[in-house]
């Protein structure tokens, strides 16, 4: 019988969705606050007087849902064939059959440790005819990596961990912004992948306040991505940005949080490759990565990936440029 993913959700502990719903709580301000230093983008709009107002901020609401999302929802394409049933079972234990093959040691070695002292007794003779756990360990990493539900469930080349959503409307520009996180699909990934819950929920709820600070954050001059044309700008290039800011946002907090980086590693090692866009320009300085945003945000025409990477040099060039003596010649 066909494995839904539906299934698999039900059988997640029962505390999974209350962890999701504590760890939003936990990292939604921390995030916030390290998106405005990496980005100086604002959710505050201004009043045409240089001034902003706490009531003219842009509201982005934030959901834990339960279900799946409609990328995910059962086809003939989402089902998974019952043979990969044991690799699904032993997705959360990859780590520790890794090490166990590694170790090169036998079954007797390893068990009679851990049994009661009448553990020769309990093997009764058959430990002749058991294999190393190292040889065992390595026949149920094969089967696991027949099939990994991660892949399975990333390769729709959608948030489906989260999503960030908005109105588009003609004629004004009021795209009441949301996040959605899917907590049956982060408990799903992080089980498979070995992560903590708490760390997943970090990186994915980065991941889609990162869309919404590219898209209505203000700037200093009160400019945000038109919302219209926020839409169809490119997918790797808006899935890029929110990547890259994901990534620096894991690395500002590293000190409060010095896992989170390593789940959000973890989990691109996993991404289609849209979310893989800002491996090109992620060794270049915060400030050249900003500026070729913030260009990309004010033209009148969508934003394409090649006219981005184009802006980057740019923002290189007139960097580099920049008098290397000016903050000496300011004071």
């Amino acid at each position: 019988m066909p494995i839904l993913l539906h299934d698999l959700v039900e059988k997640l502990p029962s505390d999974t969705e209350d962890r999701v719903r504590r760890a939003k709580e936990r990292f939604n301000e921390r995030i916030r606050e390290a998106l405005r230093r990496e980005t100086r983008l604002s959710l505050y709009r201004g009043t045409g007087d240089g001034r902003t107002k706490p009531d003219d901020a842009v509201q982005i609401s934030i959901f834990v849902e339960a279900g799946l999302p409609e990328a995910l929802l059962p086809t003939d394409k989402q089902t998974i064939e019952d043979k990969y049933r044991l690799a699904i079972l032993l997705g959360p234990h990859r780590e520790r059959l890794t090490a166990l093959r590694d170790s090169g040691k036998s079954v007797v070695e390893y068990l009679l440790p851990v049994l009661r002292k009448d553990g020769k007794e309990l093997l009764d003779g058959r430990e002749i005819h058991l294999t190393t756990a190292s040889d065992y360990a390595d026949h149920l990493l094969q089967k696991l990596n027949e099939f990994q539900l991660t892949n399975f469930i990333l390769e729709v080349n959608e948030d489906v961990l989260g999503g960030y959503r908005y109105r588009v409307h003609k004629g004004y520009d009021d795209p009441k912004p949301r996040i959605q996180l899917y907590w049956g699909v982060i408990g799903l990934v992080a089980q498979d992948l070995g992560i903590t819950l708490e760390d997943l929920t970090g990186v994915v709820l980065a991941h889609e306040l990162s869309h919404a600070y590219s898209h209505v954050g203000s700037d200093a001059d009160d400019h945000c991505w038109a919302t219209d044309l926020f839409a169809v700008s490119d997918h790797e290039l808006k899935e890029g940005l929110a990547q890259y800011y994901t990534m620096r946002v894991c690395q500002r907090i590293e000190k409060l949080h010095p896992t989170l980086l390593k789940a959000f590693e973890k989990l691109l090692l996993h991404q289609p490759p849209a979310y893989r866009t800002h491996a090109e320009w992620e060794n270049a300085t915060a400030e050249r990565v900003r500026l070729a945003m913030l260009e990309t945000r004010r033209t009148h025409v969508h934003g394409t990936l090649k006219e981005f990477k184009a802006r980057l040099l740019t923002a290189n060039d007139q960097l580099a440029n920049a008098p290397a003596d000016r903050v000496q010649r300011l004071w």
